[in-house]
């Protein structure tokens, strides 16, 4: 592509190059938790299982762009509240983004609720270094008024971590 007779942007198998244009993608490494369902009844953070290594290129490096899609709920006790699960993506020990899902019964005696749904965290990583392997994984509990929160209740999840070059 060009402007005023002066190429612009190059569009090879190489990737993009061009005036005032970066962001190759170095690797994509992924994977998808097809586990049977985890329940916890904790209010902190427990593992799902699902977590990926990733060992950054040497040179080039940018960051890391994290997509992850968890299926994710809460059960309400039997006198209604909140049925909500809260996962959070976790960079070796540092939270990075959260998401929380749910539903509310709406304090009524004896409703019991579910609610089950793919809930999505995206998050550009700059906090990362060349040449650096790091584990990211997703963690998940239940929301301090419902009664469980529920990890992989009949779907999948996935992970996927895309590292980006300058």
């Amino acid at each position: 592509f060009s402007t005023g007779g002066v190429e612009r942007i190059s569009i090879t198998n190489s990737g993009i190059s061009g005036t005032g244009v970066g962001g190759k993608f170095l690797q994509i490494v992924g994977a998808v938790d097809g586990s049977n369902m985890s329940s916890t009844t904790s209010t902190s953070y427990v593992d799902t299982g699902m977590s990926v290594n990733i060992t950054t290129s040497a040179s080039g490096h940018a960051g890391v762009f994290a997509i992850v899609a968890g299926n994710i709920g809460g059960v309400s006790n039997t006198s209604g509240g909140e049925a909500v699960g809260i996962m959070r993506l976790v960079r070796d020990s540092t939270e990075l983004i959260n998401a929380t899902h749910g539903a509310w019964a709406g304090n009524v005696s004896g409703a019991k609720t579910q609610d089950y749904s793919t809930a999505a965290m995206n998050f550009y990583d700059t906090g990362t270094s060349a040449s650096t392997t790091y584990t990211y994984k997703v963690q998940f509990k239940t929301y301090s008024d419902s009664v469980s929160a529920n990890w992989n209740f009949y779907s999948k999840s996935s992970i996927y971590l895309i590292e980006v070059g300058s």
